[in-house]
């Protein structure tokens, strides 16, 4: 195929998206020039030919979830317990401080440290508890501390996030997972 006519081609499809975007019903004309060149426009030319171009079906999305029923709803079937207290909405921040987002991390023992934030702090008058999550699973007993390492990692991407539990187990709050890499040489066999 031509240069000329792939520039045609071309032309004919931005002018057709174009038509649909608008959702106009513009009349759209062709012309063949002297040296077999195609031109499109929507301008009657002199020996220009109408193209009949049926309407764009118009298509409607779903509407969006939302995500708290979607939680609840969830195919992740981890102890999902009901706090047992009015603290659910009690802690505003949670977040993974260490390691950061999208990370790559040098471990060659496979160690990772992780850090996290809370506000306010963790309520230990009420038995409130941290449990440090590992690729969508729990790596920890529920603990008080904001701080653990994580230890014989594989080389590659990895998720972390954590989440604070009542006294029964029940989530109260969870941090966004964070996605990081562990960079780790493994010498070849001998």
């Amino acid at each position: 195929m031509s240069r000329q006519k792939n520039i045609g081609v071309v032309c004919v499809a931005l002018l057709l998206g174009a038509s649909f975007a608008m959702n106009t019903q513009a009349e759209i004309y062709k012309k063949v020039l002297p040296d077999g060149s195609v031109v499109f426009t929507d301008d009657p030319k002199e020996g220009g030919q109408k193209i009949d171009v049926p309407p764009l079906p118009i298509i409607g999305f779903p509407k969006k979830a939302d995500p708290k029923a979607a939680a609840t709803t969830s195919s992740d079937k981890r102890d999902k317990k009901e706090p047992t207290d009015s603290a659910s909405g009690f802690y505003k921040s949670f977040t993974v401080s260490e390691p950061t987002a999208d990370s790559a991390m040098r471990a060659n023992d496979g160690s990772v440290n992780v850090t996290l934030s809370l506000q306010p702090p963790l309520d230990t008058k009420k038995a409130h508890k941290i449990v440090f999550i590992l690729d969508g699973k729990p790596v920890t007993q529920p603990a008080t501390g904001l701080a653990t390492t994580l230890e014989g990692l594989d080389r590659g991407s990895h998720t972390v996030s954590a989440e604070v539990r009542d006294s029964q187990g029940a989530v109260l709050k969870a941090a966004d997972p964070v996605i990081f890499h562990v960079l780790r040489y493994i010498p070849p066999a001998k």
